[in-house]
């Protein structure tokens, strides 16, 4: 993998001199080399973990929906509500794995796509944020009983 050379990049908001020092994360865009190159620093130094969300939906989702995670970190959209979407299993159940830092929290929530259909619990509540401790590899599951929309809600 070629990496562009640069004299100096920001790693999350530190100076640091050259690429692939494994210490931060480049801000650069979204797929970028440097991002990548990045990345692949953090997990060959272990600090990327997988997260396996697995979201099931009390009622089934037509065809055309779709089930995002939305959160804090870059892989998840840094909150936009149609960050990292899920795979459809079956009409009720979605799948994915995201890298995401094992050094720090990570905060989502699930949607579909927009912020005016994310998930609410049996009382038509939005939940508050899930989180995710610092730590190893792991998966996460949750069952969504309502949208803020109120389709598809049990």
């Amino acid at each position: 993998m070629r990496l562009v050379q640069k004299d100096m990049m920001e790693y999350s908001g530190l100076q640091q001199k050259g690429p692939g020092t494994g210490r931060g994360r480049y801000r650069g865009k979204k797929g970028s080399e440097e991002e990548v190159m990045s990345k692949s620093a953090e997990k060959a130094a272990g600090k990327i973990r997988h997260v396996r969300f697995e979201v099931t939906t009390a009622t089934p989702l037509p065809a055309g929906q779709q089930v995002f995670i939305s959160g804090s970190d870059v892989v998840l959209g840094e909150w936009k509500a149609d960050g990292f979407p899920l795979t459809r299993v079956d009409d009720t159940l979605w799948t994915a794995t995201a890298a995401l830092p094992a050094a720090v929290p990570v905060e989502y929530k699930i949607t579909r796509g927009m912020w005016e259909n994310e998930q609410v619990d049996a009382q038509g509540d939005v939940p508050e944020n899930y989180r995710l401790s610092p730590g190893g590899d792991v998966s996460v599951s949750h069952t969504v009983t309502g949208w803020k929309d109120g389709r598809f809600s049990k």
